[in-house]
């Protein structure tokens, strides 16, 4: 039992110096200890990225700033630190940007994200207030190794009129069951558990080069 307590204190000692201190560039392996993984770091940061291919080659993580980082091989198995970091992978990255051009009044939005073509699930959020003459930027998101998301947007206002339309039918558009509160689950493309259905318009936003591209959607 003191072992395993010593163990959890060591493992909240290092995930602090992880998130409080400021980075220097160091091998982060070395610094902590043979126990020490890329998951002390939150999925998401975006240091963990790059931390967590070196973990699957076998490899040492170097981090070069708060936000980046490369692979070293371990100790032994190289003479010497290389000189200069490695080209550090850079990944695309995209934002939605809704607009609410309707003139009737304030839109309720929910996207749903769908990254990996071989998963049937989604990640459903919301609700994005967007008051009218006004945009709303959704979340900056990375394609990382894929080459297209595919993006599912809903809105609606007080009155209950929605876009795409409760009729709406036909390709690009399916119904998902939403909860009428703030959320954030993850589904399948289909449906979500127990809430209220809403049509959802299908986007399919494509990698293009290596910087952070806009994608405005325009409700009218």
């Amino acid at each position: 039992m003191r072992r395993v307590r010593l163990l959890w204190v060591v493992g909240a000692l290092v995930l602090m110096t992880l998130t409080t201190t400021s980075a220097r560039a160091e091998n982060l392996n070395e610094k902590f200890g043979p126990s020490w993984d890329c998951s002390y770091i939150t999925a998401g940061m975006s240091i963990y990225d790059y931390c967590k291919p070196c973990q699957d080659k076998g490899m040492d993580f170097w981090r070069d700033t708060e936000t980046t980082g490369h692979c070293v091989p371990k100790a032994g198995a190289a003479e010497e630190e290389p000189s200069a970091p490695a080209p550090q992978k850079k990944y695309a990255r995209y934002m939605v940007r809704v607009c609410n051009l309707t003139h009737q009044g304030t839109l309720y939005v929910a996207a749903g994200l769908h990254e990996d073509p071989a998963d049937t699930t989604a990640t459903y959020q919301g609700w994005w207030q967007v008051p009218d003459y006004q945009c709303k930027d959704l979340p900056t998101l990375s394609f990382r190794i894929y080459q297209e998301h595919i993006v599912y947007l809903h809105a609606h206002n007080a009155d209950g009129k929605m876009w795409p339309s409760k009729k709406a039918a036909g390709t690009g558009i399916h119904r998902v069951c939403t909860p009428h509160e703030r959320f954030r689950e993850q589904a399948p493309v289909t449906r979500l558990p127990g809430c209220k259905t809403y049509p959802f318009q299908t986007i399919r936003v494509a990698r293009q080069g290596t910087d952070l591209t806009v994608h405005e959607i325009h409700y009218e």
